[in-house]
């Protein structure tokens, strides 16, 4: 599943996005984001390490988890 933010973008966000959860830290430690949004399913690094990591490294960051599938 691939979310576009082409809205953000065009009313003057700037965007980053990240394959998987592993590159969004990547982009965590070299970046300062007001607003992630991730998925909670990924592979390698699933969303919930991912907020674990912005609330030890970036606690200020909102962070909004998604999820495309079903129980």
């Amino acid at each position: 599943m691939s979310i576009s933010f082409p809205n953000f973008a065009h009313r003057g966000y700037e965007v980053d996005t990240a394959e998987d959860g592993a590159r969004g830290i990547s982009l965590i430690e070299r970046n300062s984001y007001d607003l992630i949004v991730t998925d909670l399913k990924m592979p390698d690094t699933d969303g919930m390490e991912v907020l674990k990591y912005i609330r030890e490294h970036s606690p200020d960051t909102l962070c909004i988890i998604l999820t495309g599938t079903a129980p």
